[in-house]
């Protein structure tokens, strides 16, 4: 499938990468980053932000294997507590190691939850939670979804933004 638009990305190393359809005449392009770059500063100074997040997590003395054993214990928890809290029954879940979701939900009522979450502060996790179990409900983003997960977490519009944060630990780890 060929390219029609063009499209600007921040790479996890956080560079800037712009695609263009081929044969797209370079100062076309040029314009088209200039025009975008208040964009690529809050983008580039979120990515610094979030770095500084990363170095905190002191990453070099990870020990994965006992993190996803902790990981697993944690999810498993929170997850019976908030299905009971909200009383809404999955049929299984399991750690995901994904390199671009935090969590996800089948239409078969399966929760994955990131491993990765148990790295960062209890709430997020929390949210991710509440999130997919809304999903058994509700299979999209509707407003309904939103009013469910409201319902049990009323700050997740901020828990939200916090975890677009750490959006690079699913990349580094």
């Amino acid at each position: 499938m060929t390219r029609r638009t063009l499209a600007l990305m921040i790479t996890s190393k956080g560079k800037v990468l712009v695609k263009a359809p081929k044969n797209t005449p370079e100062k076309y392009i040029i314009s088209f980053v200039e025009s975008k770059s208040s964009w690529i500063q809050k983008k580039i100074a979120n990515f610094s932000q979030s770095q500084e997040s990363l170095i905190n997590l002191e990453l070099e003395n990870l020990d994965i294997v006992k993190q996803k054993k902790i990981a697993k214990n944690l999810v498993s928890e929170k997850i019976e507590y908030w299905s009971q809290k909200m009383q809404l029954d999955y049929k299984n879940v399991r750690l995901s190691s994904a390199r671009t979701r935090w969590g996800s939900c089948t239409h078969e009522n399966t929760i994955s939850i990131n491993w990765r979450l148990s790295l960062l502060p209890l709430e997020l996790l929390d949210y991710v939670i509440i999130h997919e179990l809304a999903h058994i409900k509700e299979k999209n983003h509707s407003s309904k979804f939103w009013n469910i997960v409201d319902k049990y977490c009323a700050d997740f519009k901020i828990l939200r933004k916090r975890l677009k944060s750490f959006g690079q630990i699913l990349q580094v780890i």
